[in-house]
């Protein structure tokens, strides 16, 4: 599928923006994600710098609702609210958002 400059803008403003509001809901609830939301976060984002946002959207509903697969990111280091935020401003910034 052939996308338009705003519906990619559109689609890539969209993701950016769920992602921001997951973690914007941690930082408020004063805790960092477990492993699996980190996880499907942290795929989200690298979906977005993909240009991958169904994908994207997929991560983000398995973070929002606890659902697997987990496998994301098995052997990588803990990821905690700020890193999720550290990675969300940089990919934005690649984006030019």
């Amino acid at each position: 599928m052939d996308w338009s400059p705003p519906e990619i803008a559109t689609a890539r403003r969209n993701l950016a923006q769920r992602i921001e509001r997951f973690v914007a809901a941690l930082e408020q609830a004063g805790r960092d994600p477990t492993r699996l939301e980190a996880n499907h976060v942290a795929a989200a984002i690298g979906c977005l710098r993909q240009d991958l946002w169904p994908d994207g959207e997929t991560m983000m509903l398995y973070a929002e609702k606890g659902w697997r697969p987990e496998l994301v990111n098995p052997a990588g280091e803990p990821l905690d609210t700020r890193r999720l935020r550290e990675a969300l401003t940089e990919a934005a910034g690649e984006l030019g958002a």
